[in-house]
């Protein structure tokens, strides 16, 4: 399989070198995991351990498919064909989105890498949100507006307590804008709600 490599050198950066793409990976905001033919785990980043709480030294070097035997990484190594979506994570029990792509040398599998996002926060707000809804009564359930505004303000208030009121992390998980967010906020009456409680 040939490749072309869209990078440069400059007078900054006079070369490409294994420090440099390692920094590279370990301040992408997603998880990544490499696995060589045999599924042992030869690399993952520094947000795996942030965000999944699980030390290093627990995965690397260990075998993909003794841990996670279904997953999308080994599939991919199988078929050589590129995958993503979303999929269940059974020995974290997490919900993750993930692209996953098999690696080459000499135009020969030697592996496969994984780039995923724990989505499990958000999934569990969309459930969480849908049963809240059916056991609140309306007094129109076709005034769109009120169902719409309610819908919001509860998604909103359900982020911030999966988020322990981290408002960063809850308006990610939302996907809307800081601004967005705080005007929210204020409409609802969320933020005097807040302060109330502190």
């Amino acid at each position: 399989m040939s490749r072309v490599i869209h990078a440069i050198t400059t007078p900054v950066i006079p070369q490409w070198n294994r420090e440099l793409l390692f920094k590279i990976l370990d301040n992408i905001h997603d998880v990544v995991l490499v696995i060589d033919t045999d599924t042992t785990i030869v690399y993952v980043n520094e947000v795996y351990v942030r965000s999944l709480g699980v030390p290093v030294t627990k995965v690397l070097g260990r075998r993909l498919d003794g841990i996670e035997p279904n997953s999308s990484t080994i599939n991919c190594l199988k078929t050589g064909m590129p995958s993503q979506g979303r999929e269940y994570v059974e020995s974290l029990n997490i919900d993750v989105v993930s692209n996953t792509f098999p690696l080459y040398h000499d135009e020969r599998i030697v592996g496969a890498a994984s780039i995923f996002k724990n989505i499990t926060g958000a999934a569990g707000l969309s459930q969480e949100l849908i049963s809240d809804m059916e056991q609140v009564p309306m007094e129109n359930p076709y005034n769109m507006k009120a169902i719409t505004s309610r819908l919001e303000r509860e998604l909103i208030v359900s982020a911030l307590g999966n988020y322990n009121n981290n408002r960063t992390q809850a308006m990610k998980a939302l996907g809307i804008s800081r601004r967005a967010f705080y005007d929210k906020l204020r409409k609802y009456g969320i933020e005097d709600r807040d302060k109330e409680m502190s």
